[in-house]
């Protein structure tokens, strides 16, 4: 049992994605190539969490399948336990409402993130099916967080975190207005 063997049953690679995805929908939504870093790192810790959650859940409930088609994975060759990586799933879904510091539409689209993992692996829906799994990574890895993203910095005042969202105008003066 080694943190290799957990790293790799977590997918980092895939979480590199859902990070660009929200950087994306920051952009966007901020109108700038640069974005406030206090929010940026915390979508990127609760995207991470929720990308990685889902494919740990999705390991334990396709253990039986990767017995036959991915017998070198960590859990098809008995260095971690099943229980284990279902305990570390939850525990990295159990982030998600961290991102209601940046508004609640980001904590809805999260929860639709957790709740989107969720229904790739559990029975009697599994979403990882041929026919469902690409449109549902795709939701998953690109469209919720680029959401995300946007909305993190589309609330009044320049979004949650004390303000770290879009610079805020100053008013204007009488003077300086249009006519």
């Amino acid at each position: 049992m080694a943190v290799s063997d957990y790293l790799r049953c977590l997918k980092p690679g895939s979480s590199l994605v859902v990070v660009g995805s929200l950087y994306l929908g920051m952009v966007l939504g901020g109108g700038s190539l640069v974005v406030p870093l206090g929010p940026f790192l915390l979508l990127s810790l609760v995207g991470v969490a929720v990308s990685a959650g889902s494919h740990a859940l999705n390991m334990c409930f396709d253990l039986e399948l990767d017995r036959l088609s991915h017998p070198d994975r960590p859990l098809p060759r008995g260095r971690l336990k099943a229980r284990r990586l279902l305990l570390l799933s939850l525990l990295l879904f159990s982030l998600s409402p961290l991102s209601l510091l940046l508004g609640p539409p980001v904590l809805l689209l999260t929860s639709l993130g957790v709740l989107l993992g969720l229904l790739y692996s559990l029975p009697p829906f599994p979403l990882g099916r041929w026919y469902t799994s690409y449109p549902a990574s795709s939701l998953g890895y690109v469209f919720l967080p680029l959401l995300a993203g946007a909305s993190s910095l589309s609330r009044p005042g320049g979004g949650g975190l004390g303000g770290w969202g879009r610079p805020s105008s100053s008013p204007s003066s009488p003077s300086s207005s249009p006519p």
